[in-house]
């Protein structure tokens, strides 16, 4: 859970590789799935990359499995999937070969048999239809053979003469127009006869029959038949030689169906080997190809022996990433050993928060709010029970939550066995997702209901009952008297033991009870679950070493909504402790329950800064809760007014000194550079002239630069002897040294110098920070009249079911007047049943996780979470059939 608590320690590392070993150790590292890679090669295109060819060949090779996949599917094949990709291992690059051979081969094979098949389909399509010609011109010709039909004669005379004719199909949809396009060309000298064939295929085909005379005629015909792609076939008129050609016909087609099978019998037995190999392949050639994508992202050394893989890795995971690389190293006996080198960088991380079935669906709520910055403290792990307890506050009852935890507990019980029906089903996987949300949920509206002591508008009397009925029997059997009136002075004998005692639920004010007990309870919960965020939001200050943070922002916003807000609470808390029915002392009758006076104004009063009206207040009462009460409000509001400007301007104050101190290292930086080049030119002065000319400027540059000597030259340094002369090169020497060594010094602060909003100029600071400081003031008191929906809600719950249970269920007894309306009652139940279950369970259900969706969005995660980072996304394999499988 540590790990839930902020998301995993990063770090940047480069991961060097042989060439030779390269795919072997990226398939490893995709097995185990630890490291992301950052692409190397942003400004190449992917044309331009390393591995695009064999990129290009693993789309190819998917080409090839998804032509033999829809052949497959032609044919019916079930394709048996492999139910764990994990158990296929990584191929190697020579069986990659092997695959893509064979698919080739295959490929190649199944396309002959395909374009062998049209061939013989085509031809058994013109047999069929010559056959139905040969069949249905006995319609046309009579038994004895036709005279003068033989166009064949020698004479062109004879042949002008004689009458012709040819036969065909043609689709039935061209029918009417090609007998209408015949007649008009022929100028009505031809004879037509077409006969329309009875057949269950889309194109419907009719036989034609023209006759004509003449050569001209039959060549106008026969350019009509082409232009209306009407086939034509033989048919003689003769009797006999029909029936010749009828058997000829039939013969060929008895072959063409046995070829046409053995052809369709071959490509299921190809397609029926290649189907049991075929998932192995398709994750193979997947896993393949994420491969060399990723290597893709490498960069290469000057020698090209070595691929360079810049990658985030979890701090706990490296040497996990180091055994795998040094693993595969030695097992390919490499000369120069593979390692993983951790390098500095100021970049931001990625963000690994771990989970597991439990914790995903509870972080899959924050996520969808935004992703937790590097760090970051995880709303995430706190989420997991505030948000099923603010949901039981407003969905308490112990019946409904009873409900919804046979739900829950149907779907983590038997989770393994509705995993493996893949339902896909949208509204279905957010259930299953958030099936342990839901149980939780139920968990703590089972709890409320009890604390609220309601199961379906009932209350059950678990501890017993602590009221004491102090009427005699004759007065409460009076049918006169209406209603009687406990009083709790005198007839509560104990505290309830938990919850709410079941006598309200007879009470005529027990809507103004619970109305005063829940409002002051989601107050209170609020003001909590907000001073919480407040705490994160200093844990993230003290983590992220913004300290200053600590006192300009988290001191001032807390005490703004403690000594406000949190001080209402207080006198909430004090208002239930102090004023009792009976106060232990006769004389403090200040302290009876006529005395007690509404928070509400209280606290209006105080910040209005106003006192109660002496002449509104009852016999007996005095002004205040307690002795001081005036002078603290006003100390807590007077200090809590004066958290804004504390808010409001000790931010940009503090930007702005650091600023200036930022300027004035920068200045004192430049000051030595110029110092040291003039040192350095008196050092090459010197080289060029005689002992006495070096004096003299030495002297020369010790007056000019004084300022220098004295805060750079340390007395120690100074000779005692006045007398003695110093060598001035030796002396410049050091005076460089130590310019160099505060030069230094002051570079490595500059480095570490961090000013929050350090892109932005001083106005747009103050404008940044006043609208924080406002967007604070204004939320603190939304955010607390916000948490009045636990109230609201809750309050809504309990009277709709009241209201269901009265009105329906309840009103069915009123109308039984005999034994035969006893069924009635059932009637009455079932509606009131599925009106609980689709109204109060799933439509109120679904009412309060929003709301308290919304509380932890924006009430709690406003407080400390920034939600800025992005995700961790290592190279693994299961990432990528999840994704496709959910694409």
């Amino acid at each position: 859970m540590g790990s839930m608590f902020r998301s995993d320690k990063m770090a940047l590392c480069q991961i060097f590789m042989q060439s030779e070993i390269v795919y072997e150790t990226v398939a490893e590292l995709g097995e185990i799935g630890l490291v992301q890679f950052k692409d190397s090669n942003e400004d190449k295109t992917i044309y331009q990359r390393t591995f695009v060819g064999d990129v290009r060949r693993c789309e190819e090779i998917e080409r090839q499995i998804g032509f033999v996949t829809s052949e497959i599917t032609k044919f019916e094949i079930p394709v048996l999937g492999t139910d764990n990709f994990a158990e296929v291992p990584s191929p190697t690059r020579k069986q990659i070969q092997i695959v893509e051979e064979k698919l080739e081969g295959l490929e190649l094979e199944l396309k002959e048999l395909k374009e062998n098949r049209k061939e013989l389909m085509a031809h058994f399509t013109d047999l069929t239809e010559h056959k139905m010609v040969l069949e249905l011109s006995e319609n046309i010709f009579s038994d004895q053979e036709v005279i003068n039909f033989d166009l064949n004669s020698s004479s062109s005379e004879e042949r002008r003469a004689q009458i012709g004719y040819i036969a065909g199909c043609v689709s039935q949809s061209k029918a009417f127009p090609f007998e209408k396009m015949v007649w008009r060309v022929s100028y009505g000298n031809t004879f037509i006869r077409i006969i329309s064939v009875d057949s269950s295929d889309d194109d419907k085909k009719c036989v034609f029959v023209i006759f004509y005379q003449g050569e001209t005629l039959n060549e106008k015909v026969r350019k009509i038949c082409s232009g209306f792609h009407a086939s034509l076939y033989p048919c003689s008129s003769s009797h006999d030689e029909r029936n010749d050609m009828l058997c000829n016909v039939n013969t060929r087609l008895e072959d063409l169906k046995t070829i046409l099978n053995k052809t369709e019998d071959q490509q299921r037995l190809s397609l029926m080997t290649i189907s049991k190999e075929l998932p192995t392949f398709t994750v193979q050639v997947k896993k393949m190809k994420a491969i060399f994508h990723t290597m893709n992202c490498f960069n290469t050394d000057l020698t090209s022996k070595y691929l360079i893989a810049e990658s985030w890795i979890s701090e706990q995971d490296v040497p996990a990433v180091r055994d795998v690389v040094s693993r595969i190293s030695f097992k390919n006996d490499c000369t120069v050993e593979s390692f993983v080198d951790v390098i500095q960088t100021k970049e931001n991380p990625p963000t690994l928060i771990r989970t597991n079935k439990f914790t995903k669906g509870f972080q899959n709520l924050i996520d969808a709010y935004g992703l937790n910055t590097y760090r970051e403290i995880n709303p995430g792990l706190y989420t997991i029970i505030t948000f099923p307890f603010l949901f039981g506050v407003m969905f308490g009852d112990m019946g409904h939550g009873l409900i919804l935890l046979v739900f829950a507990l149907w779907m983590v019980l038997c989770e393994k066995s509705l995993i493996e029906k893949g339902w896909k089903d949208e509204i279905w996987t957010i259930f299953f997702g958030g099936r342990y949300i839901i149980l939780l949920m139920a968990v703590f509206a089972i709890y409320a209901g009890l604390i609220y002591n309601d199961i379906f508008s009932f209350s059950l009397n678990i501890f017993g009952n602590t009221w004491v009925n102090m009427y005699n029997e004759s007065t409460v059997l009076d049918k006169t008297v209406t209603w009687f009136t406990l009083d709790p002075k005198s007839d509560v004998h104990d505290s309830y033991i938990m919850g709410i005692d079941p006598v309200w639920q007879l009470a005529d004010n027990k809507i103004i009870f619970l109305n005063n007990f829940k409002m002051k309870m989601s107050i209170i919960f609020g003001i909590v679950h907000m001073s919480f965020g407040l705490f994160m939001n200093a844990s993230n200050m003290i983590n992220f070493k913004r300290y200053s943070s600590l006192i300009l922002e988290f001191i001032p916003q807390f005490l703004f909504l403690i000594l406000i807000f949190g001080y209402m609470v207080f006198l909430m808390i004090f208002k239930w402790v102090v004023y009792t029915a009976q106060p232990e002392n006769d004389n403090d009758t200040y302290l009876k329950p006529g005395c007690a006076p509404s928070v509400l104004i209280e606290f209006i009063n105080m910040v209005m800064f106003k006192s109660t009206n002496p002449e509104t207040l009852p016999e007996g009462c005095e002004l205040s809760m307690y002795s001081g009460q005036q002078a603290v409000q006003i100390s807590l509001l007077v200090i809590g007014v004066l958290c804004v400007p504390w808010l409001l301007c000790g931010k940009p104050l503090y930007i702005r000194s650091l600023r200036n101190k930022r300027k004035r290292m920068n200045d004192r930086l430049e000051f030595l550079e110029q110092t040291k080049e003039a040192l350095l030119e008196e050092v090459s002065a010197l080289d060029n002239q005689s002992l006495e000319g070096r004096t003299s400027v030495s002297v020369n540059y010790q007056n000019v630069n004084m300022d220098l000597s004295e805060k750079l030259v340390p007395n120690e340094s100074v000779s005692a002897d006045q007398d003695e002369i110093l060598d001035p090169k030796e002396e410049l020497a050091q005076r460089i040294e130590l310019v160099e060594i505060e030069h230094e010094q002051l570079t490595r602060r500059l480095e570490s110098f961090e000013i929050e909003h350090d892109d932005m100029i001083m106005g747009d600071v103050w404008i940044y920070q006043a609208i924080h400081t406002v967007e604070y003031v204004l939320s603190t008191i939304s955010h607390t009249a916000s948490y009045l929906r636990l109230w609201a809600l809750s309050l809504a719950h309990a009277q709709l079911s009241e209201v269901l249970y009265t009105k329906i269920f309840r009103m069915a007894f009123s109308l039984i007047s005999s034994y035969y309306m006893v069924p009635l009652v059932f009637s009455f139940f079932s509606v009131w049943a599925s009106l609980t279950v689709f109204i109060l369970v799933i439509i109120e259900g679904l009412s309060a996780f929003l709301h308290t969706l919304r509380l932890h969005w924006v009430e709690f995660n406003n407080k400390f979470f920034k939600g800025e980072g992005y995700a961790f996304t290592p190279f693994d394999f299961k990432d990528i059939f999840s994704e496709e499988e959910l694409n």
